[in-house]
């Protein structure tokens, strides 16, 4: 699979953003959330979620795929580890990333 930047990720959501005819919580897991809060080195060639994903936000998706030109797989990971939380200075960091998209 194609390895994306960070840049793509956020234009692939964007778009998918753009597709959605209500707001949907998506948490979004591993590489894509380095890559996203990060601005990690190391690319991802997916978005994995910790939340199930509705019929809705797939249908996005697949707009999304059209649109952008992007082949960027969206999915649910039914089995993952919890964020590894860091304190540094006071300050907690996790590899996860939180996000509210689509319209209210």
């Amino acid at each position: 699979m194609l390895r994306r930047p960070p840049e793509d990720l956020v234009r692939f959501l964007r778009e998918i953003d753009r597709h959605l005819v209500k707001s949907y919580p998506l948490i979004i897991i591993g590489g894509a959330a380095a890559a996203l809060a990060y601005k990690a080195s190391r690319t991802t060639s997916n978005i994995d979620t910790a939340n199930a994903l509705s019929i809705d936000f797939e249908r996005a998706v697949k707009e999304a795929k059209k649109a952008t030109g992007l082949e960027i797989p969206v999915s649910y990971a039914a089995i993952a580890d919890g964020p590894f939380l860091t304190i540094r200075n006071g300050m907690i960091t996790a590899d996860i990333y939180w996000m509210q998209i689509g319209k209210d």
